[in-house]
């Protein structure tokens, strides 16, 4: 049997250790997108999209083409929610969805490089961040076009003060507030801060809480 290198066989350890945190993390920001939701019972699971890659390859997608970020969607994931029963393709007047937006590392921000990413590139992680992102998108008439590939992937992230931001390509107003991942140690924060953002967001777009 060869001999074990014990320099890799710590770096392995370190790894699985690794793993084993990012499922941890993983979870947590499941649980996390649950309590969203439960905040908007009207409101059901719509679309999610990582942004720091791209979707993990299908069965027969060759993993040896693809980024490393592809395989690690949660560093960076938007999950969109919609009301219950809603016409994907067709907005009505009144309607809005729902974003969560997650981003574990702020060192991917501002980043910029040819080709895949490289996290040995970024900012010490004690000087980065985790944030959490909510937005509310609402639709001010009633249009033929797809929530996601027409309205979310062509809309623009607004600043996170409050003020409504207005679609670039249709009836649509955004409005977003943004979080210290750090500042939600338990459900009961999660859901005090979904709450207030939820009387902040309905109140700047004019809607019914």
């Amino acid at each position: 049997m060869p001999d074990v290198d014990p320099a890799l066989a710590e770096a392995l350890t370190d790894v699985r250790k690794a793993y084993r945190l990012v499922w941890s993390y993983q979870r947590r920001v499941l649980d996390l997108a649950k309590i969203v939701l439960g905040a908007f019972p009207e409101h059901e699971f719509y679309a999610w999209r990582p942004r720091a890659g791209d979707p993990p390859p299908q069965l027969t997608g060759d993993p040896l083409k693809r980024w490393a970020w592809d395989f690690v969607p949660m560093a960076e994931a938007c999950i969109l929610f919609l009301p219950g029963g809603a016409d994907r393709n067709a907005p009505k007047a009144g309607e809005w969805m729902v974003e969560l937006r997650v981003r574990v590392d702020s060192g991917h921000e501002g980043y910029e490089a040819e080709g895949e990413v490289d996290p040995a590139r970024f900012d010490p992680a004690e000087r980065c961040t985790s944030s959490l992102w909510l937005y509310m998108w609402l639709c001010d008439e009633g249009v033929s076009k797809n929530w996601y590939n027409w309205v979310w992937q062509r809309g623009p992230w607004p600043d996170v003060d409050g003020t409504p931001v207005p679609h670039p390509g249709g009836p649509f107003r955004i409005v977003g507030q943004q979080v210290d991942l750090a500042t939600l140690p338990d459900r009961a924060s999660v859901e005090t801060m979904v709450a207030d953002f939820r009387t902040m967001a309905t109140q700047a777009l004019g809607v019914p809480a």
